[in-house]
């Protein structure tokens, strides 16, 4: 991934409609546009879109196997790279890992209350293009 401007999430300029999960009918819920491959083994390639449950809200406890968002905040606090992680349990720690063929994408720990990475929703849909 790439760090880019900051995303504020309650001021989102551009629309995607997607179907609501009817699971989580009062958390806030958005798509994310797949871009890289840092997923790609897992099926999440581009071009596709994902619908992202808001974590804070859902009221769900962060469990193995879970395809996550997750933000990467840079030094400056300004800029965020934000990528899809599968949530991984290893000795008590949580895990953000890749899925890619490419060993370029780094996993990262998550541990509550980190300010540097956050989890900031839960994948429950992905949405893919296919050729015509």
């Amino acid at each position: 991934g790439s760090f880019r401007p900051r995303i504020n999430l309650d001021r989102v300029s551009s629309r995607v409609i997607l179907p609501l999960d009817a699971r989580f009918p009062v958390t806030r819920q958005f798509a994310f546009r797949i871009r890289g491959d840092e997923m790609s083994r897992a099926g999440f390639s581009e071009p596709a879109l994902v619908r992202v449950i808001d974590f804070a809200s859902a009221g769900v406890a962060i469990n193995p196997g879970m395809t996550v968002v997750v933000e990467r905040l840079h030094s400056s606090g300004d800029l965020a790279e934000y990528s899809l992680r599968k949530v991984r349990v290893a000795e008590g720690r949580i895990l953000l890992q890749p899925d890619s063929n490419d060993s370029a994408h780094q996993e990262y720990e998550y541990a509550r209350g980190e300010t540097n990475v956050r989890i900031i929703g839960f994948v429950t849909l992905l949405l893919k293009e296919v050729s015509v």
